[in-house]
Formats: C-alpha cells, structure tokens, sequence
C-alpha cells in the first residue's frame, strides 16, 4: 500500500506529460484537444507502448470526470435557453436521437447481434460530442447562424438525453427485470427528483446564499462540490447512476442566482478529469488489433458518420434550414460524442457488451471524433456549390415596403442588425432586412419589419431587396465563411452601393477590403478602444486627451495611415461627434416653441438631425411647434448634447460647457 501511492503518482505524472505533447500538437493543427488526448492514451496504454499497465485507477479518476461533466450540463441548461430551442430541441433532437438509435439498432439486429446488446450500440451511435461541434462552431465564428442553432438544439436534448439512456441500460442487460423491478427503478427515479425539487427550492438556495456572504472562494467551492458528491451519493445509494445525481445537482444550482460562480468554480476540475475521461478512453483501444483488421472499424464509421449526417441535414430541412444550412449542420453532429462512452463503460461493467465489440466500437467513435474537423471543412466546401446550384425560391417583399429607395440593407437580424433598423428608424431612413432564420422572420413580419427570410449571397435575394436603389448595405452576420461571398455579390450587382461590414479579427481587414468592402469594422479593436475610452472619461481625462490616445491605438491597430483608409477620419469624427435622441414630455418648456425660437444651435452647439412626430420625420423641424410626444434627434459634442438636453428640458443651457474638460481634468 505504501508503495502504491508512488506508483499512481508516476503514472499520472507521465500520463498528463503525454497528453500536454499530443494536445499541443493537435491544438497546433487546429483539431479539438479531444482527439489528442484519445491519441495520448492510445500511447500510454497497455495495447501500443505499455507505458501504464494498471489503469484500474485512471479509470476511477475517468468516472470522476463523467460526474462533472454531467454536472456542468446541468448548470448549462438554462430553462430560458431550452425554452428558445424547444421546438427544434424537443421535436427534432427527439426524432434524431431515437431515429438514429432504432436505425443503428436495426442493422446490427440483421447482423445477428440480440436486441439489447444492438439497443446499446443503437443509443452509442445516436449520441454526439457536444464538446467537439460546439467548439468547432464557435471557432468558426457559426454558433448564431441557421445550422449553428438546430446543431445547438439538438446537442441539447441529445445531452438530457442521456440520463434515461443510462438507466435503460442495466435494464437491457437485465440487471432489474420484470414488472416489479421496473417499477421500484421508475418510483425511485421519481422519488429522487420530487425531492432535488425540494432541495432546489429550500435548502440549496438558503445554504448558497449563505456561503456567498462569507465572500470566501474556498468556501464556496467546497459547497458546491458537497452539493455535488452528496446528490451523486446519494443517486447511487438508490441503486442508480452517480452521474444522474450529478446532473440534477447541476440543475438544482442552475436555479439560483449562483448559478455562473458554480459553473467558473467547477470548469477547471471539468476539463481535468474530462481530460483524464478521454485518455482513459485511448488506453481502451487495442492498436494493434486495428492495425490488424482496421476494415470493420473503417466500414462502421464511413456509416455512422454519413447516417448521422444524413438523419441531422433531413431532419434541419424539414425545419426550414436550405439545402446547404443542412449539409452544414449534419457535418457537424455525423461522430460518436463523449457521452457515447458513458454508455459503453455502463454496457461494458454490466457485461452487456463484451470486449469482441469494445474495440471496433471505440475505434469507430475515436474516427468519427477524428473525422469531424476535415468533414466540417469540407461540408463548408460542397454547401458553397449546393447554394449556387439549387437556389431556393426568393421571398418578396409586400407591396407597403416597394416604393422607397435610396434605403439600407441590413443583412442579418441579430443583436447589430437590431440596433441598426433601430436606430435608422428613429432617423426616418427606409430600410431593408435580409435574415435566415425562417422564426425572426415570422416574427419580425408580424411586427411590420420589412424583412425577407433569404440568403444575401444570392442576386436574386438582393434583387428583392432592391439593391439597384439602395444607397448602402451593412452586413451584420457572424458567419465568416458567408460574409465573404455577400461580399462580392453586393459590389457585383451594384457596384456603387457602400458596403460596411463587421469582422471579428483585425488581421481580416485587408482581405475584406479587397473583396470590396468599404468599411471593415473588426470587433476585436474597436471592443478595445470602447474600454480604453470610458476608462479614460471614468478616470476625468478630458475629451481631447481621449480621442488623440484611441487615434493612436487605432491607426497601431490597422497599421495603415488615415489616408489610406478612406472611412479613417469618419471614424475619427464620430468619437467626438455623438448622437442622442431627446422624448418631449408635458412638462418640458420646450412645448409650444420652435427651433427657431429657442436658437438652440447657437445656444448650444449641437444640431437637430431631424424631429419624429408620430413615426414620420417633420419636413421644415427648425419651424414646426413643438408638442409633445416629439423625438428630437440631436448631434454634436458630448458636452453640446448635455447644454442642448437641459436648453429643451429646463429652458437653460449648461453653463461653461466648454470649460468642462478641463475642470474635470485630473490634478
């Protein structure tokens, strides 16, 4: 006993030393961190170099690896998040991960396999990595487009899935059998959640606040992880699965206000034990066996990937993903997941797979996770030709949005694209909205946005949207691989329009620039300059200490002159020149009164844009009387907009507003 100690020391020592190697390669390649430590323990197990030949207590760490993942899902699933997929999550997911199953299930069935043991390998296969096609979307920039979201959706019920499928499994093996056996396993399951229910609303709420107040991080992680071990306890005490009581631990703490300290507590000792999980994995899968006869473990995962592929695209088409958004979102979930694993460790301990099919099942979920990186690659390839191809039929616009011009279009209706039609409509600037996601156009229509569900990169998309009369287009999407080609078609069709789009890296300027893009604003700089800049004015640095320090940093940031960027001193301006919108109220003294009258620009130094009365913008604003209920749209200097606000509210400009700089200036 003595010398054991030591010897797990040593093994987990050159284990993790082996797995930091592989994942520094693979993360060099750009391959999910996944893949290395399966190849890691590929290295270090008893089946290739025999580095580690106890792996019995990697195994127990592995285990402990599971319990916090399964945590951590159930701190992720937010009932607001599961409500916005419920449709697409709980239809959908639902058909993809029983579809798959009873497929999969079927066809080792008719290889002679019997029905439990192909039910496991069924629910096996049905499951994807959450880790891998989640990370991989957001590498590429993919999470809020159209097959980012149903890929979302479906990982979703695929990870609440996995709770049922772990306790069908011991049933499958017929570990509990017969009528009674169900239903004592099913009023125990019932039991056990009725009372995390009542945990989650008395005792875990009261203990977490409680332990917040003591403001001790030490503390705080010792609870959640006594929350945890204890819920986990107390599931296997009942005679079911540790990780279920681990998931609805998670799911206990997802409803209280503590809920993202327990996530940033927990990620760490995740990846930890995830990483451990993984490597045990790899010491599973016999090398040398592959090598030997790697047909059938080939054969199997060029059939799973494309069956899942195929089940995930048909299953987005039906809704409402086009033909490439499909493709795009099958490549993305074709391999065997994390949670696979689970499944087969739980068949594997209750001996209802056996080590014949272990190996070519490992291996085939160690391919398909391998695989998924080129085929996501190459799925962005054949969707490029697919929507080229077979365009899909054109929305119109009504009739009530066809007769201005000189509009803006506004391609994607996100978070940025918001901001702009709402900014543009109190400007009284017409406007066009082009979106591929078929429920915010739903929406959006019945709130009388002129917004058209199609792909911008098509020209008879654009068409409908009048690009012949538009005098600008703004391109707010998060998709890079998108980005490029509507690019192109825009300066193609009209090649007067200016076209502003967003980009997440600085180091994309100069490609987009000379695709055509007029302005290329990157968020990654301009986020930056923001920060610098209200920290600054937090501080009391004057405005004109301000603005030279963010041109320093942005012309450093572009590493090109001014002069050679012809939207540079645009931008330049707009961080003295601000905009602001002003509501009269009843009270206010400028009811009754003109522009004209109050002399607010000489007053003030700020200028109305425009007045909005009833949605519609006043012809002659410097003459019309004032009422109230009038959206006043004012530019100029921070300090301008201040004297002009109190001038319309008060019936006083700010005195000296000149001189603030420099009083607020620090001593």
């Amino acid at each position: 006993m003595e010398g054991h100690g030591p010897a797990i020391l040593s093994e987990l020592a050159l284990l993790f030393m082996i797995a930091l190697a592989a994942a520094l390669i693979i993360r060099s390649l750009r391959l999910p961190t996944i893949v290395g430590y399966l190849l890691a323990g590929i290295i270090a197990g008893p089946f290739a170099f025999g580095l580690l030949h106890d792996t019995s207590q990697i195994r127990d760490l592995s285990e402990l690896g599971v319990v916090l993942l399964l945590f951590s899902i159930g701190l992720e699933i937010s009932p607001s998040r599961l409500w916005e997929l419920r449709r697409e999550a709980l239809i959908g997911g639902t058909i993809q991960v029983v579809g798959t199953a009873a497929l999969a299930g079927g066809l080792a069935v008719a290889f002679g396999l019997p029905l439990p043991v192909a039910a496991a390998i069924g629910f096996f296969i049905s499951l994807s990595s959450t880790a891998v096609a989640l990370r991989l979307l957001g590498d590429d920039g993919q999470l809020d487009s159209p097959h980012g979201r149903f890929a979302l959706a479906v990982l979703l019920l695929q990870d609440l899935a996995v709770v049922p499928i772990t306790l069908a499994i011991p049933l499958l093996a017929g570990q509990e059998s017969g009528a009674g056996a169900i239903g004592l396993l099913l009023l125990k399951t019932v039991g056990l959640i009725a009372l995390v229910l009542i945990l989650a609303r008395r005792i875990v709420p009261w203990l977490l606040d409680r332990v917040a107040a003591r403001r001790s991080r030490e503390l705080f992680l010792l609870s959640v992880a006594a929350i945890v071990l204890a819920t986990a306890w107390l599931t296997t005490f009942a005679g079911l699965s540790p990780a279920l009581g681990a998931f609805l631990a998670g799911l206990v703490i997802s409803e209280t206000e503590h809920r993202h300290l327990a996530l940033a507590e927990a990620a760490p000792f995740r990846e930890l034990f995830l990483a451990v999980f993984f490597l045990s994995i790899g010491m599973l899968l016999d090398l040398g066996a592959l090598i030997a006869a790697p047909w059938l473990p080939l054969l199997m995962t060029v059939v799973v990937y494309l069956g899942k592929g195929a089940i995930v695209g048909g299953l987005a088409r039906l809704f409402g993903r086009t033909p490439a958004q499909a493709l795009r979102a099958g490549a993305y979930l074709g391999q065997v997941g994390e949670f696979s694993f689970v499944i087969l460790l739980i068949a594997s301990s209750t001996g209802l797979i056996g080590e014949a099919l272990m190996q070519p099942l490992v291996a085939t979920a160690a391919l398909t996770l391998l695989a998924t990186p080129f085929a996501s690659k190459g799925a962005e390839k054949l969707a490029a030709r697919l929507a080229a191809r077979h365009p899909e039929p054109v929305e119109q616009l009504g009739a009530e949005h066809k007769e201005e011009a000189g509009h803006v279009l506004i391609i994607g209706y996100g978070l940025g694209g918001r901001s702009i039609a709402k900014v543009l409509r109190a400007l009284g600037v017409p406007y066009r909205i082009s979106e591929m996601n078929p429920v915010t156009v739903q929406q959006e229509k019945a709130n009388g946005e002129p917004i058209l569900l199609g792909d911008a990169s098509r020209p008879e998309v654009l068409e409908a949207l009048g690009i012949h009369h538009a005098k600008a287009a703004v391109v707010a999407i998060n998709d890079p691989h998108t980005l490029r080609p509507i690019i192109q078609v825009l300066k193609r069709e009209a090649p007067g329009i200016t076209v502003l789009v967003r980009t997440r890296f600085a180091s994309d300027l100069e490609e987009l620039h000379r695709l055509g893009a007029d302005v290329a604003i990157p968020e990654e700089l301009e986020t930056s300059l923001q920060v610098v800049g209200t920290l600054l004015r937090r501080l009391g640095f004057p405005g004109e200490t301000i603005r030279r320090h963010l041109d320093e940093l942005r012309q450093e940031g572009y590493r090109l002159a001014p002069s050679t960027i012809p939207w540079a001193h645009s931008v330049q301006e707009l961080d003295a020149i601000e905009l602001r919108s002003v509501i009269l109220e009843e009270q206010d003294p400028a009811i009754g009164k003109t522009l004209v009258d109050m002399n607010l620009r000489q007053e003030t130094g700020a200028t109305v844009v425009t007045v909005i009365r009833e949605r519609s913008s006043l012809l002659d604003p410097a003459h019309a009387v004032l009422e109230v209920g009038d959206r006043l749209v004012l530019t100029g200097t921070e300090d301008a907009l201040i004297s002009a606000s109190n001038l319309l509210r008060h019936g006083k400009a700010v005195e000296n507003a000149a001189q603030h700089d420099e009083s607020a200036s620090p001593q």
